[in-house]
């Protein structure tokens, strides 16, 4: 027997609503991260550099940004996620409230697992 639609809609809510969370997750990290990047400028714009200091303070700010690429990367692909969700959810929205307008229109009754 199939697993009515609505079952299918409240999976990918609850997967949404875990999307969102790791949205606020990244979010919380990239600006950890923004913060870091400009603590190392500034020790940059303070520091009297030799070749040895200069070597590890831009690794330590290449090391930074390449871990804020993945982060702002991860964070693109959930904001996609989420809007698709959210495109997804209103449609469907809209769906429901038309067929249920019509059946009632109709005078249907039944339900999909009437039927299955």
């Amino acid at each position: 027997m199939s697993k009515p639609t609505q079952s299918y809609f409240e999976t990918l809510n609850a997967v949404h609503a875990e999307l969102a969370e790791t949205y606020a997750i990244l979010n919380v990290k990239q600006s950890e991260l923004d913060r870091e990047v400009s603590a190392i400028s500034h020790e940059i714009e303070r520091m009297d550099l030799d070749l040895e200091d200069g070597y590890g303070v831009a690794t330590r700010l290449q090391e930074t940004l390449r871990r804020r690429r993945v982060v702002k990367d991860e964070h693109k692909r959930v904001s996609l996620l989420i809007r698709g969700l959210t495109q997804l959810s209103v449609d469907y929205r809209k769906n429901e409230a038309k067929s249920k307008r019509i059946c009632r229109e109709l005078n249907v009754t039944m339900t999909i697992a009437d039927v299955m």
